[in-house]
């Protein structure tokens, strides 16, 4: 997805549903999180979980959850399937590397300690420099 893209894609937030659809359909648990809600966390009565995320840090959000074919609900929630595990983690390296947040700054933002926060930036620079998905 292009800048441009992201930016439309995060000013239609609630109003078109159909505008964001994960590419893949992760069970966890036996719930279907890619059918369950059309829109995940973006519907308003789900705002309130991205309290203090700028339009920015929610299109970094939205383009990890697009990349990995993961939804947003599941990289937000404690699910700790493989694929959502790895969007977790880009997103971590993504909001240190292109925001410079801290580590504890990114573990408050994602409700993990800060260690699994430090474990998962260097999972995924090492996943990275292996030639690893994104």
């Amino acid at each position: 997805m292009t800048p441009i893209q992201i930016n439309a894609l995060v000013r239609n937030i609630g109003r078109d549903p159909e505008a964001w659809r994960p590419r893949a359909i992760v069970r966890l648990k036996g719930r279907d999180f890619g059918r369950q809600h059309d829109f995940h966390v973006f519907s308003y009565r789900n705002m309130a979980v991205l309290e203090g995320w700028s339009p920015r840090m929610k299109a970094a959000l939205l383009d990890t959850a697009y990349t990995h074919g993961v939804i947003v609900k599941a990289i937000l929630s404690p699910a700790r399937h493989k694929e959502v595990n790895l969007a977790r983690q880009e997103l971590m390296a993504r909001l240190r590397a292109s925001f410079g947040f801290s580590i504890g700054k990114i573990g408050a933002l994602l409700k993990r300690d800060r260690k699994t926060v430090i474990h998962g930036i260097r999972r995924h620079l090492e996943h990275a420099s292996k030639g690893g998905h994104p």
